[in-house]
């Protein structure tokens, strides 16, 4: 493991000049590290990801720890088979340990210890290898095959109920194909887009778009160095013509002024879905000579889009390009 430790990360470094990954660049910056106010809010945060990780596996837990001490096997008699149960359980620990060190994190609850969930059930299943299984107590038995349920239920409810829509691939394609759309309406063969979750908006783009990563993880530069001059990187450098952002990203924006002066909010609306872009203004301007786009207000009910951003925004206009309607 130490060779493909080694040259993987030779490799990584020949390849993209950097030692690190853009995620672990990334997470040294706003938002993905916070500023605390206290100690109580510093072990909130590294705390209650081990706290969930508890109470959402204490049920496995339990079971392993049984199954560890009815199946404890003598390390002089059974050599090879001590030493894959330790081997994996350092790996299950080291799961572990990375949600202690992570912190509170964005999406399913406890996502970031299902690394540790499969070297768990190979723990268990080692057990039941044994033969001290099958000569073993009743106990014994019992505890490993329910440990071996209670993983796999977790395993098929985490896959059934998926997070928030606004994470999943699902909804994160459905504001991908938006783009798509806009992108043939204006007629630009080329365009640059800004916008968040990229790393599935990357999966469902079509051809012709230049992107920059506003959550800092598909985009080298700002992985690199955050917020730090970003103006200059995004609205002088790149200029996109379209930005998709929502919540603190969109505040974030607001703190320059080149955000506020040269885009405009439009609700752009689509078979797929309805969501607020920001349109350069040439563009926009290109889009209202096109079409003359009537304006709404938060009341005017829009299903996707959250009261709150809607009544921030006050009166924007509307681009709707849904078939048929679009030309």
């Amino acid at each position: 493991w130490l060779i493909m430790f080694t040259g993987y990360h030779a490799w990584h470094y020949s390849f993209f000049h950097e030692l690190f990954t853009n995620p672990m660049l990334a997470k040294s910056h706003w938002p993905y590290r916070p500023v605390f106010d206290g100690l109580l809010d510093y072990f909130l945060y590294y705390g209650s990801p081990l706290l969930e990780f508890i109470f959402k596996y204490m049920g496995l837990a339990i079971i392993t720890i049984v199954s560890f001490v009815t199946f404890k096997i003598p390390k002089k008699n059974n050599t090879e088979k001590g030493g894959k149960k330790e081997f994996i359980g350092y790996f299950a620990l080291c799961g572990i340990f990375i949600i202690c060190i992570t912190g509170a994190n964005w999406g399913a609850a406890a996502r970031l210890s299902y690394p540790a969930l499969p070297f768990i059930l190979l723990f268990i299943l080692l057990k039941l290898d044994s033969n001290r299984f099958f000569s073993g107590n009743n106990l014994a038995r019992a505890t490993s095959v329910i440990g071996i349920i209670i993983n796999l239920v977790i395993v098929v409810q985490s896959s059934l109920i998926p997070p928030p829509d606004v994470i999943t691939l699902a909804g994160v394609e459905k504001r991908a194909s938006a783009i798509d759309v806009v992108q043939e309406f204006i007629g630009r063969p080329e365009i640059t887009f800004a916008g968040v979750d990229m790393g599935g908006l990357l999966l469902y783009h079509g051809s012709g778009k230049k992107v920059i990563d506003l959550g800092l993880l598909c985009d080298k530069e700002l992985a690199k160095n955050g917020y730090k001059n970003y103006s200059r990187y995004i609205f002088e450098e790149n200029k996109p013509e379209i930005i998709e952002a929502h919540g603190f990203w969109v505040n974030k924006l607001k703190e320059t002024d080149q955000f506020t002066n040269l885009y405009t909010p439009i609700m752009t609306i689509t078979n797929r879905n309805e969501q607020i872009l920001y349109y350069r203004k040439d563009i926009a301007d290109q889009i209202n000579t096109m079409r003359k786009l009537p304006y709404a207000t938060a009341k005017d009910g829009f299903k996707d889009i959250d009261q709150p951003t809607l009544s921030s925004l006050g009166s924007f206009q509307v681009l709707d390009l849904r078939y048929p309607t679009n030309p």
